[in-house]
């Protein structure tokens, strides 16, 4: 009985697999190191923890590598936490990276300045709101968030979200006595434009009747 041929091993995994890693970690090098000669200015808040997430993202490349050369059960569970710390630790810098390049455009007083802007957006969209018609619920102070009664609207919410128009949010779910309420939040990404949208949506039918009269 003749032997049925063998069939050559497959070594693309063991080429393809390293090279990858070694690019990748090559990359990352050059990288790191274009913002460590960065001399501008504005590099110099974000720098520390830009070469941070450099290091952190290689060391996730080096893990990788081994855990694909070295499949050992003591390797992987090394592996599933140093690996593991890794990623998170990298998300945390991110993060705090973000929040970094944030806070530095706005300037020293940028977050007050936008706390502010925030406040007066919302209390003026309330104000025309309630010339429309929609009441506020809740009496007391607020800061960019505030609840009205618009029965309509809260009936019509996934007619108007399908349309792209969203309302504010529905607090039935969590609030049965607050069936015909909605919770509104209004931000400095929200424009003029923005709030004519939400105050023709959310007026009651009668006073869109008597604003078109008029």
């Amino acid at each position: 009985m003749a032997a049925l041929p063998v069939s050559p091993p497959d070594i693309f995994p063991y080429l393809f697999y390293p090279l990858v890693h070694v690019v990748t970690l090559e990359i990352t090098a050059l990288s790191a190191y274009y913002i460590y000669r960065q001399r501008i200015t504005a590099y110099q808040y974000t720098k520390g923890l830009l070469l941070a997430v450099h290091v952190l993202f290689a060391g996730v490349v080096v893990f990788e590598f081994l855990r694909t050369a070295f499949l050992s059960e003591g390797f992987i569970q090394a592996y599933t936490i140093g690996g593991t710390s890794l990623v998170l630790a990298d998300v945390v810098l991110l993060t705090a990276l973000a929040v970094t390049v944030y806070l530095s455009l706005l300037g020293r007083h940028g977050l007050r300045r936008l706390a502010e802007v925030n406040a007066a957006a919302a209390h003026d969209a309330a104000a025309r709101l309630a010339a429309a018609g929609v009441s506020r619920l809740l009496a007391g102070p607020f800061f960019n968030e505030f609840v009205v009664r618009a029965p309509e609207a809260v009936a019509g919410w996934e007619a108007l979200a399908a349309d792209g128009v969203i309302v504010g949010f529905p607090l039935r779910r969590w609030y049965p006595e607050l069936d015909d309420a909605l919770l509104i939040c209004v931000t400095e990404r929200h424009g003029a434009e923005d709030v004519d949208r939400l105050v023709d949506a959310l007026a009651p039918a009668k006073a869109r009747t008597r604003a078109v009269r008029g």
